[in-house]
C-alpha cells in the first residue's frame, strides 16, 4: 500500500480550507439584507418600566428609532446631541432603545434630562433584546438608527455614528406614494 506523501496531504487541506472560506463569503454576499429600504416597520416590542410596549406607526409622525449602548462612546455623544437640538425633532417620534443588561432606566434618564423629559409625548425609551435587534434589524453595533414614514414603511438606514442634518432629512422626507 502506497503511502500519500506529507506535501499532498497539507496541498489538499490547504485546496478544502479555500473552498470552504470561498462558499461561506459567496453565501455571506448573497444573503439579502435582514431589513432593506422599502421595508415595512418590524413587528417588535420593547420594554419601558414595568410595561411593555409594541412598536408601531402612528401615521401622524415619522419614527426615528435608534439602537444605542451605555458603553458605546459614538452612541453617548450622539444621545449628547439630541438632548441638545432636541426641539428639531417635535415632528417625528423619536424611539431610543438599548439592549445593556443592568442600564438603569433612571440614571439614563437623569443624564438626559432634556431629551427623556417625560412630557413629551413623541419620545420614548425603552429596553429591548439583543437577539431581537439582530434578527428584526440585522444590526449587533451602534449607534444604529432606522428611520420610517408614518405608514411605517423604512426609508433611511445609518449605522455609525450620523450627522444631525442626515436624521432630520430621514424624518421629514415626504411620504413615498401610496
Amino acid at each position: 500500500m502506497k503511502t500519500i506523501m506529507p506535501k499532498k496531504v497539507y496541498l489538499l487541506i490547504l485546496v478544502l480550507a479555500v473552498f470552504v472560506i470561498a462558499v461561506i463569503l459567496v453565501a455571506t454576499m448573497t444573503q439579502g439584507e435582514v431589513l432593506p429600504l422599502g421595508s415595512s416597520l418590524p413587528n417588535i416590542q420593547y420594554t419601558s418600566g414595568q410595561t411593555s410596549h409594541r412598536v408601531r406607526a402612528d401615521s401622524v409622525r415619522p419614527l426615528l428609532i435608534m439602537f444605542f449602548s451605555k458603553n458605546c462612546r459614538h452612541c453617548l455623544d450622539e444621545l449628547d446631541r439630541f438632548n441638545t437640538n432636541v426641539d428639531q425633532f417635535s415632528r417625528a417620534n423619536l424611539l431610543f432603545l438599548t439592549s445593556d443588561e443592568g442600564a438603569e432606566e433612571d440614571g439614563i434618564r437623569n443624564r438626559w434630562r432634556i431629551l427623556f423629559d417625560t412630557t413629551r409625548n413623541n419620545i420614548r425609551l425603552g429596553f429591548i433584546s439583543e437577539g431581537v435587534v439582530n434578527e428584526k434589524f440585522g444590526i449587533s453595533a451602534t449607534p444604529a438608527f432606522f428611520a420610517f414614514e408614518k405608514n411605517g414603511v423604512l426609508v433611511d438606514r445609518i449605522l455609525g455614528e450620523a450627522k444631525l442634518d442626515r436624521l432630520l432629512r430621514s424624518v421629514n422626507k415626504p411620504d413615498s406614494v401610496q
